[in-house]
């Protein structure tokens, strides 16, 4: 009884271990796929702002890009935080952004941010979305459906992990703390 025991005991601290080393893997892999998440659209959003030094950002041409690179949404903001141009339209109808994401950028101590989840105001959903200032103020502000993202976390997120163990033949219950 007592080897039984002492070899039950090995084995679920050879299962905690497991578990806690997936966790960070999920996590790492995780926050790695945010931060290229995020380096995608800082790259979208330095393109567009140099092709603003050619041409005029207008919603027609916002429109093309933002098709062409998968991307939910691209807001142009002025030195105000007022919204000038969009992909979707709607210039002049709300401020298209919450000011307080874009003020860094708008006050000049950041050049760009990653602003990461938000939900969206007037659709169902999540975005990611990450913004660069504009080259004579402004911001410029390019965001994703973030619902693949999501799905992603939940599939090989921690969690994912306790429940498959969870239930796995012969474990009661798992806590995880």
């Amino acid at each position: 009884r007592k080897i039984v025991l002492e070899s039950m005991r090995r084995g679920a601290v050879s299962l905690a271990e497991t578990v806690a080393r997936g966790g960070e893997n999920a996590l790492r892999a995780y926050a790695e796929v945010e931060a290229l998440a995020g380096e995608r659209l800082l790259d979208n959003a330095r393109m567009i702002r140099n092709l603003e030094t050619g041409q005029p950002l207008t919603d027609d041409l916002l429109a093309r890009i933002g098709e062409e690179n998968a991307l939910f949404r691209i807001n142009v903001f002025d030195k105000e935080g007022r919204r000038v141009a969009s992909n979707r339209g709607g210039r002049g109808r709300g401020q298209g952004a919450r000011k307080g994401e874009i003020e860094p950028l708008l006050t000049g101590e950041a050049s760009e941010i990653i602003i990461g989840y938000r939900q969206a105001r007037f659709r169902s959903g999540d975005r990611f979305a990450a913004a660069v200032a504009r080259q004579d103020g402004g911001a410029l502000v390019v965001s994703v459906d973030a619902q693949r993202m999501l799905a992603f976390q939940k599939a090989a997120g921690v969690g994912r992990l306790i429940q498959d163990i969870g239930e796995s033949p012969g474990v009661v219950y798992v806590v995880l703390q």
